[in-house]
């Protein structure tokens, strides 16, 4: 795939839809902000036969585009073009031929912040993650993948949680790279941190260990561990429940329920309120180090602390 012609890329816009009304709502907003020529492959999931890991495989076999987009069905593209998008991934192309996996926000694969930007139906930026970079991980509301690269989602994994991250992790073993884009969609949703979520962790957690990946794994609400460390995994445990709380994600008290059960029964009360405490002990020992060293920098000039 040439980095120098991407205005010539051909696209397929893949999405897993909630209802035959979902569908037709989607194929409107696809045909009006991409050209007439993008393929477009969309299932009804009405019956609830498919899982986002099936289809994804489907897509990955049926799509015909140099680029895959796999999207949420609650995505609005607002004033966003297609050129913009062919245009900010031809920019990182350029920089980086490896780059094959991209997403609108993530976790940083340098220093493991969020990074990216989306905006939720109001119009109001959600979580405020700095710009763009080389991701670990991706928000999966909106993939981009190029295709013939060998990128795929993991055998033996089914549900509709963490593929991002699979499909990132996937493509790093691959020797690719992932990044996170600046093409800022509306996205109606924030999530559902339920039970539901929390069982598909544990089985996300059991394929890491398998996988003997022996290190932690951050995603855009949890943390993982990635081998079977007991005291690795009930750590990774404890930063996911702070990873909820700033900002404060709206199932936070469902999710701090449901983390607190399992943390208690896998490691132990004690142990687990234990590791609990170093964590915001860590937090606010990062944040008085970052505040010191921006006063040392900016206290002449009085500037306000953003």
């Amino acid at each position: 795939m040439s980095v120098s012609n991407h205005t010539e890329l051909s696209m397929s816009v893949c999405c897993l839809c909630r209802d035959e009304q979902s569908a037709g709502n989607l194929s409107d907003r696809i045909r009006h902000s991409f050209p007439t020529a993008t393929e477009l492959l969309v299932l009804d999931n009405s019956a609830g036969e498919w899982d986002c890991y099936g289809a994804i495989r489907h897509f990955l076999k049926e799509a015909q585009g140099d680029l895959i987009i796999v999207m949420h069905d609650d995505i609005e593209f607002g004033d966003l073009s297609s050129p913009l998008l062919l245009e900010r991934i031809r920019e990182i192309s350029i920089k980086d031929r490896t780059a094959s996996l991209f997403g609108i926000a993530g976790i940083s694969r340098k220093d493991q912040r969020g990074i990216g930007h989306f905006y939720d139906e109001q119009g109001g930026r959600n979580w405020g993650f700095h710009n763009g970079g080389e991701a670990s991980s991706l928000d999966e509301c909106f993939l981009v993948i190029k295709n013939r690269r060998g990128i795929n989602v993991s055998e033996g994994l089914e549900g509709y949680h963490f593929y991002g991250t699979d499909l990132c992790l996937n493509t790093m073993r691959l020797g690719l790279s992932c990044y996170v884009i600046d093409y800022p969609l509306i996205h109606k949703s924030a999530g559902s941190l339920n039970e539901n979520f929390f069982q598909a962790r544990d089985r996300f957690q059991e394929h890491l260990q398998n996988q003997w990946l022996d290190r932690f794994v951050r995603t855009t609400c949890t943390v993982f561990y990635g081998s079977t460390c007991r005291l690795k995994q009930c750590w990774a445990f404890a930063l996911s429940l702070l990873l909820l709380e700033s900002p404060r994600h709206r199932d936070f008290d469902l999710a701090r329920r449901c983390i607190l059960r399992r943390g208690f029964a896998r490691y132990g009360w004690l142990p687990f309120s234990f590791m609990i405490l170093v964590a915001r002990l860590q937090v606010s020992y990062r944040r008085w180090i970052s505040d010191v060293m921006w006063w040392r920098q900016n206290w002449r000039h009085r500037l306000p602390r953003g």
